[in-house]
């Protein structure tokens, strides 16, 4: 089965609303499968040991975004905003290894 991936990348001016936008799409379609990372805007140097998490984040997101990732619980819970308590992993032979 073939699957269409769309992707979005969204850029503008500091403080012009591109976050606040894209959360308010991921909000209102929460029962779509969507998958990505949304990074905060950071003023200032980033730490080095920050590059080696966005990257895992990336990772991760496009692991999801193709159907190979799952979650851990299988039926999370939401905080106080609405967000999915969740842990992504990877779905591949190697993780199956590691973790039986």
């Amino acid at each position: 089965m073939s699957r269409e991936l769309h992707k979005i990348l969204l850029t503008g001016s500091p403080g012009c609303g591109k976050t606040t936008a894209v959360m308010k799409i991921v909000r209102a379609l929460n029962k779509a499968k969507i998958a990505g990372f949304c990074t905060e805007e950071i003023w200032g140097a980033v730490e080095t040991d920050d590059v080696p998490d966005a990257l895992a984040a990336a990772w991760m997101a496009a692991k999801a975004a193709i159907g190979q990732a799952t979650t851990q619980p299988e039926h999370p819970t939401t905080d106080r905003k609405g967000l999915r308590m969740e842990i992504l992993l990877p779905v591949c032979s190697d993780t199956v290894r590691r973790f039986s």
